[in-house]
């Protein structure tokens, strides 16, 4: 089989999926595995349609990372705002290219302030972390190093793990649509932890320390 780009082989048991990427991007190949020597050529959509998978066309066209955003635009931003949370005047970025797109949401009571940063993969791959702190933020001893340290955490889509939130479509045989909104729907069921620790401090299975440097405040003593 003579193939003018490259080939990606799933296995699923049943079958071997053989899809040709060309220039053209024609046909794929179903071999069976089951008593049968030769096998079957199909388009994606038949393909699509053999394996009960709905087809996306147009997924090729937009970026699994800008699926992922809208998606959080969509459901998870509009959850914030309902929860108290305003966005802050900072350096958010309408063009999604920055690692903060969405940039500061900050929930004031009093004099304490609560805050979220949503912080996306530097190398544009389809993934995320929930930075949370509050400000001013409470002093902590950390490590071996003199000095003061802020404490800070970041939610986690596992217990005790420090992945982030990412989208997984498996060589493309899964919508990314149907992939960001599982994402979302994993952050929302998770985010009650971030606010019992907003709450009274306390720390779920998938908040993880994360802490920054603090430094005194130097005054400008002025020439003698």
């Amino acid at each position: 089989m003579t193939i003018d780009g490259c080939i990606l082989a799933v296995d699923t048991g049943l079958d071997l999926i053989l899809v040709a990427f060309s220039q053209s991007c024609s046909r794929i190949r179903i071999a069976r595995r089951r008593g049968m020597n030769s096998g079957t050529n199909c388009t994606i959509s038949e393909m699509c349609a053999r394996l009960r998978m709905p087809p996306f066309p147009d997924a090729v066209a937009k970026s699994k990372t800008a699926f992922l955003r809208e998606e959080l635009s969509r459901r998870f931003i509009p959850y914030l705002r309902s929860r108290g949370f305003e966005q802050a005047k900072d350096s958010a970025k309408a063009d999604g290219r920055s690692t903060f797109p969405f940039g500061t949401f900050i929930r004031t009571d009093g004099t304490v302030s609560d805050i979220i940063a949503i912080q996306f993969d530097k190398y544009s791959r389809p993934k995320f972390i929930v930075n949370f702190q509050k400000d001013p933020p409470e002093i902590i001893r950390f490590g071996t190093v003199n000095h003061n340290w802020g404490e800070a955490f970041r939610l986690h889509p596992r217990p005790k793990s420090s992945g982030w939130f990412s989208m997984r479509t498996f060589f493309g045989l899964r919508s990314p649509e149907t992939c960001a909104k599982e994402v979302v729907d994993r952050l929302m069921n998770l985010f009650p932890e971030v606010e019992n620790w907003f709450k009274d401090r306390t720390v779920g299975e998938h908040l993880q320390l994360c802490p920054y440097p603090v430094f005194p405040e130097t005054r400008n003593q002025g020439a003698p």
